[in-house]
């Protein structure tokens, strides 16, 4: 089978030219696989370049693959090696039983911009009052939002151990 002819729009080069080698490798990685297999099962995973997606065209009688790069919001996500390094500093100050990673969410907050500049770690912090039922709890950023000023304790626990703790993570 012969392969598809890549026709990147003017945008899309414009995009690629202006970003760093390790976003944009991986990208034209993805780009360059359409030549062969413009159909992949399932969306292309660009593993750790949050924000970018490839939008494209085939046009068989010409055996064209014509794409846009569409930059979206970031997801938030951990820095992994970062995660592990402040993990001790955490079951220092809440004990390693309160200490759990999560799987990701696709949440897409402000704090992904940061990441995008700088190794970043987003914690969750309980602050529910004891006795209540997590899976009934009500959202945050709501009226019936409730934490328990015995979690503020704990919370400074937290941040002062990181404080003091992060510059002598190796």
């Amino acid at each position: 089978m012969a392969g598809y002819i890549i026709v990147l729009s003017k945008k899309a080069e414009k995009q690629l030219d202006k970003l760093d080698d390790y976003t944009a490798n991986p990208l034209l990685e993805a780009i360059s696989g359409l030549s062969k297999n413009p159909r992949p099962q399932g969306p292309l995973k660009l593993k750790g370049r949050n924000g970018y997606r490839i939008i494209y065209n085939i046009y068989d009688s010409t055996l064209i693959v014509d794409v846009v790069i569409e930059r979206k919001t970031p997801v938030t996500f951990n820095n992994i090696a970062l995660t592990k390094k402040i993990i001790p500093s955490l079951e220092k100050a809440v004990g390693k039983e309160n200490v759990k990673e999560t799987k990701w969410v696709t949440g897409a907050e402000d704090f992904a911009y940061y990441g995008s500049k700088a190794p970043t770690v987003f914690l969750y912090y309980g602050g529910m009052p004891k006795g209540y039922d997590p899976a009934k709890a009500p959202p945050h950023h709501t009226p019936d939002f409730m934490i328990s000023d015995a979690a503020l304790y704990h919370g400074v626990k937290v941040f002062c151990n990181l404080v003091f703790d992060y510059p002598g993570l190796k």
